[in-house]
């Protein structure tokens, strides 16, 4: 997978690749959660002992348990879980990509922004087994969650009671790459590994993310997520371009 590079025009060189840190530059609000930065992860919820990655297919212990993640957006939106049993796994493939771990059970983990979303770019990298909720408000279900239908091959972006869907592309048990945006009129777009599709959905008004399970407490994630970034404000499409290509790095995909 290559990086996007701009040519230096004073030295010819080439700058450093992407910066997630870039999209919040302006001061917006939203989280940035990325596995693969272990000083980021925490069995406990209070970040005083970091988690210890497990290579995926062996046993975990309490010691690959992630209580917290730190945000890494600047806007300290840490996600929390301090229930034990609903605690993901932090895991790391044989070719060195982290990612957390939902057992399709119980696992989640939230926070709550201070703020309200009128406007929203949420993208993931990640892997479900079957048809579940991987992203959603904070305890308030369909709210700007991405959908993975009963029918493999299809994605929907949901808000609220209406979503659009994007058909063929998105599969079970496969990495993908998602990014999802809706502005304040509720013009609507999934764009990423699969497919794209633009439509109109419900005004958004997203107050927080859940990874793992719809805000009701259903539809768990049986999968993983590599990497997060959710914002209050709809991206270019350059920044688009350079958000797909940052998770596709993260989780090995091929865009």
């Amino acid at each position: 997978m290559g990086l996007i590079f701009l040519r230096n025009r004073v030295s010819g060189g080439a700058p450093p690749a992407f910066d997630p840190a870039s999209l919040f530059a302006s001061g917006e609000d939203g989280v940035w959660y990325d596995p693969s930065d272990l000083t980021t992860m925490w069995t406990d919820t209070a970040g005083t002992t970091q988690t210890t990655a497990v290579l995926e297919g062996v046993t975990p212990t309490s010691a690959n348990q992630v209580a917290r993640i730190d945000d890494k957006s600047g806007n300290g939106n840490h996600a929390l879980q301090g229930t034990s049993p609903a605690q993901p796994i932090l895991r790391v493939t044989s070719g060195g990509l982290y990612y957390l771990e939902f057992d399709g059970t119980d696992d989640f983990m939230s926070v709550a922004y201070t703020t309200t979303f009128n406007n929203i770019t949420r993208s993931a990298a990640y892997r479900a087994a079957a048809s579940n909720i991987f992203l959603d408000e904070d305890n308030v279900a369909n709210r700007g969650s991405f959908w993975t239908t009963t029918t493999n091959g299809n994605l929907r972006f949901y808000n609220n009671a209406s979503g659009i869907i994007a058909s063929g592309g998105w599969s079970h048990n496969v990495d993908e790459v998602v990014v999802g945006t809706i502005n304040s009129s509720g013009a609507a777009t999934i764009d990423g590994s699969g497919n794209s599709q633009t439509g109109t959905v419900s005004v958004p008004s997203i107050g927080g993310i859940r990874l793992g399970s719809g805000g009701s407490g259903a539809n768990w994630l049986d999968g993983r997520i590599y990497a997060v970034v959710d914002l209050d404000r709809v991206v270019t499409a350059q920044e688009n371009t350079n958000l797909q290509t940052y998770l596709a790095n993260r989780s090995g995909v091929t865009l």
